[in-house]
């Protein structure tokens, strides 16, 4: 899954709120709060759009659980190919393919 970060104050690092990686304690329970509310707004934006398909969220959290591995293969194999064939990349941008490994 992708990660998606949100800046808690302009002193502390931001939360990842989508990622395998390990958080603090105290980051836990943010990051849960966080995605609770994340997960309550798509919840009510489905309901909006299709009201017809009271089952979609679980069955969208299904999918997104079955890309995680895909998208995983997908950095790992991009990072091998621009390390591989030496092709320039802008530094922030490569950082952010190295760090999803």
């Amino acid at each position: 899954m992708e990660n998606i970060f949100v800046s808690q104050s302009p002193s502390q690092p931001p939360l990842n709120l989508f990622s395998d990686r390990c958080v603090t304690e105290q980051g836990a329970e943010q990051v849960e709060k966080i995605q609770y509310r994340l997960v309550e707004a798509l919840e009510q934006m489905l309901h909006m759009n299709h009201p017809d398909d009271p089952h979609l969220i679980a069955k969208l959290i299904l999918i997104m659980t079955e890309l995680r591995p895909l998208a995983l293969a997908h950095t790992k194999e991009l990072s091998d190919i621009l390390t591989t064939y030496n092709i320039p990349v802008p530094p922030a941008v490569f950082e952010a393919i190295i760090s999803q490994q």
